[in-house]
C-alpha cells in the first residue's frame, strides 16, 4: 500500500534569498483526486492530493518541525511543492516555474500530525 515515492521541495531563507531543499521520501501513499469545476469561462482543474508519510520511512529522522527549518533535512509546510517520483531537478529560481512540467506537482496545502502508535504513526499532507 505504501510503495510510493515522492520529491519535496522546501523553500527557506539564505542571506535574504529564497532556496530550496530538494528530498526524495520513499514508502508513502500518493493519492491524486482529479476534478473539476464548473466556472462562468469554461471549466478549471480542481484536482486535489492525500499524501500519507510513515513517520517509520528510512529518512524520518531527518524531519524538522517548519518553524525550526532552515534547509537542512526535510519538513512539512504549507507552500512547499511535492512532486509524484523521484524528480532530479535542482531548483534556482521559482519551484513553481520550474517544476510545471510535471503534471504531478502539487502545493502544499495542510499538514496533519497524527501520533498514533508506532506502526500507524503518520504525517497526512492535503495539496492542489
Amino acid at each position: 500500500m505504501f510503495n510510493h515515492t515522492c520529491t519535496i521541495y522546501n523553500k527557506y531563507q539564505d542571506a535574504g534569498m529564497d532556496k530550496w531543499h530538494k528530498t526524495v521520501l520513499s514508502g508513502v501513499f500518493w493519492k491524486d483526486i482529479k476534478g473539476a469545476v464548473i466556472q462562468k469561462q469554461g471549466t478549471g482543474n480542481q484536482s486535489a492530493l492525500r499524501l500519507i508519510i510513515p513517520k517509520s520511512i528510512s529518512n524520518a529522522a531527518d524531519y524538522v518541525e517548519p518553524d525550526n527549518y532552515s534547509g537542512s533535512g526535510w519538513t512539512l509546510k504549507a507552500g512547499d511543492i511535492v512532486v509524484f517520483g523521484t524528480v532530479s531537478d535542482v531548483i534556482i529560481s521559482s519551484a513553481s516555474k520550474e517544476l510545471a512540467k510535471y503534471s504531478t506537482m502539487r502545493i502544499i496545502l495542510a499538514v496533519d500530525n497524527y501520533g498514533f502508535a508506532s506502526d500507524m504513526a503518520n504525517w497526512e499532507v492535503t495539496g492542489k
